[in-house]
């Protein structure tokens, strides 16, 4: 699909492309083919950061998949009720030894992480020991290039969020700036991750197709306190665009250092994690309005998905509210999405037994706009979605909205160019 299409493709599904996934009629006592559904209970792992430095993302994706499991239990397709067995992971060490935990537990499915060293750390452990691995969120590249069997990923990649952030400034930005995409300039400043050295191979990637430069790399560790020389090295590049992939605490320290420092480019364009959380406008006040984020969304046009997508987000929204006693965010989507595949994936096969659900993933085909994020669902051989893509949303009077691709936004994209901060 050309990048063109990735940002402004309206959806042409017709009626007769809504698939929708088979539950696999159960046995008579329930619990036949169950895999570890003793004593009426089918237990899956759940493997997260929820301590620690992405605790509060890694929290915000639990609530999601909680939500999911609420409603998978009120479907009861195996008659067994799901249940987690949660092990917090708020480092690599702690997941390594949090998957051999769960795999010496007798637990088949494992349901984690959201941070890529984390999912590097834990997935080998659980698929070499013959179990599954179907990982939310976590985007390094390194995680499918394991060849590992029984490892999912639903969502894209970081490389997709570099590029669809350059496609962004491509194919919007530079109309409504009124100059040819090769004229603008690029600068990137991020983590020094996979999760960071992935996201800026996308932004090369696509600079390099719509013929921008890119002026700068800024790499720095994540526990950083203290980003004035980023932000410094920032404002002599002069960049017209400036990408950032950080975490919420560093995404804070580098706002902060930003503003400070007066950097004052014609967009700035986050790469999910902290410029997709409530965390960012907490933390920056008004003047984290007009920041764009391409990454996972708290909101989107509901037209723009299927009639099924449809029914599952009210029931979704109106789960977590009464559960958690709030509105769902872009990272607590992100966990149901992973979540309700999983269930539903678990359903079709009739069983937790990695075999059968290997088999059911096999004869996933569902078209975009069927979860709640847009995406669609179709694993190639090294258990990367296919159809998974990323949304550009924008902070706007302190809400984070979408803003493409055009059939999923709710908005139109503001602030371009991006005011100075006193004007924010």
């Amino acid at each position: 699909m050309s990048s063109s299409n990735k940002i402004v493709r309206i959806a042409s599904i017709s009626a007769a492309a809504v698939l929708v996934l088979a539950l696999a009629a159960c046995s008579e006592s329930g619990t036949s083919g169950a895999g570890d559904a003793e004593g009426g209970e089918i237990k899956i792992g759940r493997l997260l950061p929820l301590s620690g430095g992405l605790a509060d993302l890694g929290n915000r994706v639990g609530n999601g998949a909680e939500a999911a499991r609420i409603m998978a239990n009120k479907d009861n397709c195996l008659n067994a009720e799901f249940v987690w067995a949660t092990v917090d992971a708020p480092d690599d060490q702690a997941a390594r030894q949090g998957a051999e935990r769960l795999m010496n537990e007798g637990v088949d499915i494992v349901y984690g992480t959201y941070g890529s060293s984390l999912a590097l750390a834990a997935s080998p452990v659980v698929a070499r020991a013959g179990g599954i691995y179907w990982e939310e969120g976590a985007t390094a590249e390194a995680l499918v290039d394991q060849d590992l069997d029984g490892f999912y990923r639903i969502s894209a990649a970081a490389s997709a969020m570099g590029s669809d952030a350059v496609d962004f400034a491509a194919e919007v930005l530079a109309p409504e700036l009124g100059v040819d995409p090769s004229e603008l300039t690029i600068a990137f400043a991020g983590v020094n991750t996979s999760y960071g050295e992935d996201a800026f191979a996308g932004v090369n990637e696509a600079a390099e197709e719509h013929g921008m430069e890119v002026v700068l790399e800024a790499v720095y560790a994540t526990d950083s306190t203290n980003l004035s020389s980023v932000a410094l090295q920032l404002k002599d590049a002069a960049p017209d665009i400036v990408v950032l992939t950080n975490y919420p605490p560093d995404g804070a320290v580098l706002g902060r250092a930003l503003r400070a420092a007066d950097v004052n480019p014609l967009a700035f364009i986050g790469t999910g994690g902290a410029h997709a959380d409530s965390s960012w406008v907490e933390a920056m006040g008004t003047t984290g309005n007009g920041f764009f984020s391409s990454g996972p969304a708290a909101e989107i046009e509901l037209t723009g998905l299927l009639p099924d997508a449809q029914e599952r987000n009210t029931e979704f929204v109106a789960t977590f509210e009464e559960e958690f006693g709030s509105q769902p965010a872009g990272f607590d989507r992100m966990g149901f999405d992973a979540a309700w595949l999983l269930f539903d994936t678990i359903c079709s096969a009739g069983s937790t037994d990695p075999a059968a659900i290997k088999k059911a993933v096999a004869k996933l085909d569902l078209p975009e706009r069927s979860l709640l994020s847009g995406d669609g669902v179709s694993f190639d051989d090294r258990g990367q979605n296919e159809r998974a893509g990323w949304i550009v949303s924008q902070w706007q009077d302190g809400i984070l909205v979408p803003v493409a691709p055009l059939d999923l936004g709710v908005r139109e994209p503001a602030l371009i160019p991006l005011p100075q901060w006193s004007e924010r």
